[in-house]
């Protein structure tokens, strides 16, 4: 398959990820060293969670809240939340009840993923306020539950997944390229945060773009260190653009106390 082909940002993955292989694609760094996720091994993990998504009702168009500190699995819920047919609606880590609140409530999500406290006790806490999510998955513990909504953990996603003998790829077949991938919300510096509807196509073009630019500079095999939050709508693009070649992504394993919280009010443009 070539990159003209890929008609959407899940069978660029797949397709990557079935040329690469047993190559590192994620690294991230715990108890002082950095360890690997190969392409194989990530495009498992996708499937399953994308699976796991597809059997708690989440389905082609739904809206699913993705709040995490840049990490190997933000990357991979993100890909598993589209490979699913579903739209990802990344958020700050730094946001308030309030922020996510708004996010949660404006974008529709019936579903949010979050990683560890306090950005997790956070969303718990906006989920009080919002009647449209109905689930909550974390990828680390979080204490207690609130309300209504029905906490499941990374873990028994996976599972889920690993016992569901459906084939992923009708979904992804299903995805158009001008279907929305992701609602990236501004950092509300004016106003409160709008959802900029940013499309398969919209990232894919700059996925081809970008990738010519890096072979001219024999940049297509190098590790790049994710700093920006990837719910940034650069980074987010940024990171979609690493994985249409072979380059490999570092990902920091603590966020920073202070991120850059400019947000472009225009998504991608062809």
């Amino acid at each position: 398959m070539t990159h003209d082909s890929w008609g959407n940002l899940p069978a660029m993955f797949f397709d990557q990820a079935a040329r690469l292989g047993e190559k590192p694609f994620l690294w991230a760094k715990r108890e002082g060293r950095y360890h690997p996720t190969t392409w194989a091994a990530a495009a498992g993990d996708v499937r399953r969670i994308a699976l796991g998504l597809r059997s708690l009702g989440i389905n082609h168009g739904d809206r699913v809240g993705l709040v995490a500190e840049n990490r190997p699995e933000w990357v991979i819920a993100d890909l598993a939340i589209m490979s699913a047919g579903a739209i990802t609606v990344p958020g700050y880590a730094t946001h308030t009840v309030e922020g996510h609140r708004h996010v949660l409530a404006h974008s529709g999500a019936c579903a949010v993923i979050v990683s560890k406290a306090p950005s997790s006790a956070n969303v718990l806490a906006a989920t009080k306020q919002v009647e449209n999510v109905h689930t909550v998955i974390a990828i680390e513990p979080v204490v207690g539950r609130t309300g209504l909504v029905d906490i499941r953990s990374w873990e028994e996603l996976l599972a889920r997944g690993s016992y569901d003998a459906g084939d992923i790829s009708q979904c992804i077949a299903a995805i158009e390229p001008d279907d929305i991938a992701c609602l990236i919300y501004t950092s509300g510096a004016v106003g409160v945060p709008k959802g900029v509807m940013t499309s398969h196509r919209n990232i894919l073009a700059n996925c081809r773009g970008l990738h010519a630019v890096l072979e001219t500079l024999g940049l297509d095999d190098q590790v790049f260190l994710s700093f920006l939050p990837l719910s940034h709508s650069y980074e987010h693009t940024a990171g979609m653009c690493s994985r249409s070649h072979s380059a490999r992504r570092s990902s920091l394993p603590k966020a920073p106390r202070h991120w850059p919280r400019t947000c472009s009010k225009h998504g991608p443009r062809l």
